[in-house]
């Protein structure tokens, strides 16, 4: 009686292994080709600009990983507050250029966690309608004003934080029509990244610029990201 009830529990709990892992695995499936179009979506918008490959990546890999991380954790209360404190010792260095970056990640956050819940319907739809608004907002230039002037972001990695940030904004203030730093992100005593918002003068060109701050750098600091046109 003992022999038959332990093996019919042994294949048991092998029917459901093997149920758990084909579920992971569509999970995880879902979860990449929906992260896959938010990150197509943003590459879209953002054609014209010069953005960064692991942004777009992180885009993808995202959705990926909340989705194992809502299965690794499931309805664990215990596993829960642990990640939470894995978590918390991790220091992050992502820095997003823009609000609307901000939302990208998050719609691609969302979709790991509908994926990892079993919403995949959720996703779908989330994923679907925000695309086609994030589209119908960049092909619509919703929320620009029309005598919009035209502000253009710079990040700069220097080398001497103090002498090099000088540098920096006496070159601004000779060829912008106004400037303004927007985050300073420390790498070490002396090396940081600074990123500004710019309105240009109306008399030097994007690409001029960028050829000054090039000849000027003089081994100081260097252009991370410049948006030479704007659509």
């Amino acid at each position: 009686m003992n022999d038959t009830l332990m093996n019919a529990m042994n294949e048991l709990q092998g029917r459901i292994s093997a149920s758990s892992i084909l579920d992971i695995f569509v999970a995880i499936i879902i979860a990449f080709g929906m992260s896959l179009i938010v990150a197509l979506v943003y590459m879209l918008e953002n054609k014209e600009q010069k953005y960064e490959s692991n942004f777009v990546q992180s885009l993808v890999l995202m959705g990926v990983i909340v989705t194992a991380v809502i299965k690794v954790v499931g309805y664990n209360l215990a596993g829960a507050f642990g990640l939470v404190g894995a978590v918390s010792i991790i220091r992050f260095r992502t820095r997003l250029s823009s609000t609307k970056d901000t939302a990208y990640m998050f719609l691609s956050i969302a979709i790991g966690l509908a994926c990892g819940l079993h919403q995949y319907s959720i996703g779908i739809v989330i994923t679907l309608v925000t695309s086609l608004i994030l589209i119908l907002f960049w092909k619509t230039k919703f929320g620009e004003p029309k005598n919009q002037v035209s502000v253009r972001y710079l990040s700069v990695k220097v080398n001497d934080l103090l002498n090099s940030k000088k540098a920096i904004e006496k070159i601004l203030l000779e060829t912008t029509e106004r400037w303004s730093i927007t985050s300073v992100h420390a790498l070490d005593a002396k090396q940081a990244i600074l990123d500004y918002t710019i309105q240009l003068n109306g008399i030097t060109t994007p690409e001029e610029l960028l050829q000054i701050l090039l000849e000027r750098s003089a081994g100081q600091f260097s252009v991370l990201r410049f948006d030479i046109s704007k659509s």
